[in-house]
């Protein structure tokens, strides 16, 4: 475990680092003020047609933000690890659920619809800087939108959502 301690006016700060480096932790007098989590050598794990295909978009999605290329896993070998996998039982297509734990993000979702929206949560919730991977919150649960139509699907008609003549 790393320590690093700053002590500027009026705050004390203590970060401290898991030696592999999966998660650092800010206290503020004593308090956990933020939680980050390190998925800088990810891993991605998935089984089964949809699964590998969602797997492939998001690998596709990292190289884009970082430049490093991942490779998808039946098995993943090591940690951090990304898994992604299909339960047939979750009847709503828009729904999935991510379960994280140190260094593992498990998203299960009913079809792969449900899996690119729970890797674009991770995505959104993700810093990338300097090839670095950085997770700035748990994201832990089970998402489901809140109307059966979402934004992208507003029209289905000629006419445009925005118009230039404003």
């Amino acid at each position: 475990i790393k320590f690093q301690v700053q002590n500027t006016k009026k705050k004390f700060l203590l970060m401290i680092q898991k030696n592999c480096g999966k998660i650092i932790y800010m206290l503020y007098y004593g308090r956990c003020i933020f939680m980050k989590y390190n998925f800088t050598n990810l891993n991605i794990e998935a089984s089964g047609k949809d699964a590998v295909k969602a797997a492939t978009y998001f690998a596709k999605e990292i190289k884009k933000r970082t430049g490093k290329s991942l490779p998808v896993f039946e098995k993943a070998p090591a940690f951090p690890k990304m898994i992604l996998k299909t339960d047939e039982s979750i009847e709503n297509k828009d729904f999935f659920n991510i379960l994280q734990t140190e260094g593992e993000i498990i998203i299960t979702a009913g079809t792969i619809r449900g899996l690119i929206f729970g890797y674009s949560l991770f995505l959104r919730k993700c810093t990338f800087e300097n090839g670095v991977i950085t997770l700035i919150k748990n994201i832990s649960g089970d998402y489901a939108p809140q109307k059966q139509i979402r934004g992208h699907q507003a029209g289905y008609r000629t006419t445009p959502n925005t118009y230039d003549a404003w």
